[in-house]
């Protein structure tokens, strides 16, 4: 009777009064040897001895993994691009240290996983271990859905959009800084900015590009949508084929801010200290500026008539052989000259300029009669100052009598032919770098955040 009393109720451990079973050796909440007699010939127990540390475990490995991958998401997406939530997990950042943990766990503590559902089970049946196992699940559910909430953000890009009506902010999925915007058609836009970002308008949404390229991007240009160019710091420029960007050797460290084209071989780049590169099908070559100026925008009616802007107010013009220097008009630049930062055109006889002041030129030039060889010479080619005169960084248009004008925050100007008009354009807080457009309904600028 008292054998089979003994086998049916349990007895309690002598050191943390932990219930126990007669055949039971060791305890298994503190691993005290319960039977002295029979511990010498026993063997240590390969299950668990710490239960605390199999609830840690749990916990930790329930909260641990999902956390890091937040933690990853915010740093890699501190000031880069919102990226999708498989583009996290198998970032190095992310996957590497899990896997790295989860090895630790199974090398470390080799029966916790085996242990979980056992321990699980105990825990359940106590009022602490209830509300432990509650809040490690509260405290999961709650880490997913902030880590799977931000790669699914989608950001407002530092784009806007005319369509011939109003002008909105464009969505998407990147916020850095952009530069420069050219497109083939309505719906085959490029968008170049810092840290080598190109993004890619299919006239629905905008996607991100691989450029292979750490460097910022200051301007594109393309003669079709399989022949593109961008330019950058540090003289890079990349081409696109219509499936990649590819480097070019352009043979300068130079800065370069601008380029244009009258063909895919026939290319001109222009930067930093007077350098101009020009690509003809095969190479890029240097040219002779005759300038030290820092040249900033670039544009071109024809392989023979090129105009190039930039510092100290200087404006040059290509004839197909050689880079002159134009003149302005006596009295425009008071005090020191002014930085000119872009040019564009709608003809050979309208072409604009804009920097810290706005310039027209309409192909008048002067010729004067050379009484030595009894020829007439140019002598001068004037660009005049416009109406209203705006400050800017970019222009394009769609006609002479339909142009805009970006680079100051909070406006954008269009030009009618006559005069410069303001557009307001309502809550925006980005400073405007760039504008291009297929048509008069159809114009995209491009900048970064006030």
């Amino acid at each position: 009777m008292n054998e089979n009393h003994n086998s049916e109720q349990p007895s309690v451990c002598p050191k943390c009064g932990e219930e126990v079973r007669h055949w039971q050796v060791r305890c298994r909440n503190c691993g005290e040897l319960l039977d002295k007699s029979a511990g010498r010939d026993i063997p240590e127990p390969e299950e668990p001895q710490q239960g605390g540390w199999h609830l840690g475990c749990l916990i930790i490995g329930l909260i641990a993994i999902p956390a890091w991958f937040y933690i990853c998401s915010f740093f890699l997406l501190w000031g880069d691009d919102y990226l999708g939530f498989w583009d996290i997990f198998f970032h190095p950042a992310f996957i590497i240290p899990a896997i790295l943990y989860l090895a630790f766990l199974l090398w470390f503590n080799r029966s916790a996983l085996g242990f979980t559902l056992v321990l699980m089970g105990r825990l359940w049946g106590s009022k602490y271990g209830r509300v432990g196992i509650a809040a490690s699940g509260v405290v999961l559910i709650a880490v997913i859905v902030f880590a799977v909430g931000r790669t699914q953000h989608q950001a407002t890009l530092n784009i806007l959009h005319y369509d011939g009506t109003d002008w909105s902010q464009m969505s998407g999925n990147s916020k850095r800084d952009l530069n420069a915007v050219w497109g083939s058609s309505a719906s085959d836009v490029f968008a170049v900015g810092e840290i080598g970002t190109i993004l890619h308008y299919n006239g629905s949404t905008w996607d991100r590009m691989s450029s292979a390229t750490g460097k910022s991007l200051n301007s594109i240009w393309g003669s079709s949508s399989s022949d593109i160019f961008a330019v950058g710091n540090t003289g890079t420029i990349l081409r696109y084929d219509g499936n990649s960007w590819k480097h070019m050797q352009s043979g300068t460290q130079n800065d370069l801010y601008g380029i244009w084209g009258s063909s895919s071989f026939d290319v001109f780049t222009i930067g930093r200290k007077g350098t101009i590169l020009h690509y003809d099908g095969n190479v890029w070559n240097e040219m002779s500026s005759g300038t030290e100026e820092w040249l900033r925008g670039v544009w071109g009616n024809s392989s023979s008539d090129v105009f190039t802007v930039g510092s100290e107010g200087v404006i040059l013009h290509y004839d197909g052989d050689t880079w002159s220097q134009m003149s302005i008009a006596a009295g425009i630049f008071k005090g020191s000259a002014s930085t000119l930062q872009a040019v564009w055109g709608s003809s050979s006889t309208d072409v604009i300029v804009v920097g810290s002041i706005s310039l027209h030129y309409d192909g008048t030039v002067h010729s004067v009669f050379n009484r030595y060889d009894g020829e007439m010479h140019i002598e001068d080619s004037t660009w005049t100052e416009m109406k209203g005169s705006p400050t800017g960084v970019s222009i394009w248009g769609s006609s002479s009598s339909d142009v805009y004008c970006v680079g100051m925050p909070g406006y954008i100007l269009n030009y009618d032919g006559e005069f410069w008009r303001n557009i307001n354009i309502i809550n925006m807080d980005i400073r405007l770098k760039g504008v291009w457009g297929s048509s008069s309904t159809d114009v995209f600028a491009v900048g970064h955040k006030e």
